[in-house]
């Protein structure tokens, strides 16, 4: 038995004949972004999405490094400004974080502190002007709380040798009297040189000596440790 098929009349192989020969439709990338209805975007937009999606990479690589750095002064997370794309979704287009840097106290826990702001402030692979002022501005205050700290290192110089100078008046009279009593002694009766009572003078240029570099070894520490602050 012999049964002839239309094609034509058979919508299955209809489509079949239509399609051979035919180009197959390039299909779309599973990660593509679209619009917020699932329709494709057009070239201008798809390109103005990737250059959103790369910069807000960038953004919040940039504001993690400040807070990398930032350590205990970090007050805040990073907050971002965003801005939604021709696809739908919100990019970053801003970020910020909140540091301390206020001065501490004492000159040396303000040097300490502006360390860490500046290097907070320089971390990213690229600071903003914004970034480059505030390691400016922490700078400065390291620069004044250097100059104050010598200040003090020097007060605290002046009186200790105030306080040298006031122990040698004392040990001077010390001297004094001890030295006036042994003349007495030596006048005082007839007796031989071998039974005179024996004095021992103590030399006043020598304790002055010592005294004197006890001084200039104050002055050495504080050189050395009071005002070469590398900042």
């Amino acid at each position: 038995m012999n049964v002839n098929i239309n094609q034509s009349d058979n919508p299955l192989l209809q489509g079949l004949s239509q399609s051979q020969g035919q180009p197959a439709e390039t299909p779309r990338p599973f990660n593509e972004p679209t619009k917020a209805d699932g329709s494709e975007l057009s070239v201008r937009d798809l390109m103005k999405v990737k250059k959103m999606q790369l910069r807000d990479g960038e953004i919040r690589a940039h504001e993690q490094a400040h807070m990398s750095a930032a350590g205990q002064y970090l007050q805040s997370g990073a907050v971002f400004e965003y801005q939604r794309g021709p696809d739908g979704k919100l990019y970053a287009v801003h970020g910020e974080v909140v540091v301390d840097s206020a001065n501490e106290l004492s000159p040396m826990d303000t040097i300490a502190k502006m360390r860490v702001v500046r290097r907070a402030a320089l971390a990213p692979q690229a600071p903003s002007p914004a970034d480059m002022k505030i390691a400016a501005k922490a700078s400065a205050n390291m620069a004044k709380a250097a100059q104050k700290l010598s200040f003090q290192k020097l007060g605290e110089l002046q009186n200790s040798k105030k306080a040298l100078e006031a122990s040698l008046k004392r040990e001077e009279a010390v001297l004094e009297s001890t030295q006036g009593e042994g003349m007495i002694l030596e006048t005082s009766g007839s007796e031989s040189e071998s039974d005179k009572p024996k004095v021992d003078k103590i030399s006043t240029t020598n304790f002055k000596s010592s005294l004197l570099a006890r001084y200039m070894g104050d002055i050495v520490k504080y050189q050395n440790g009071g005002v070469n602050i590398l900042i």
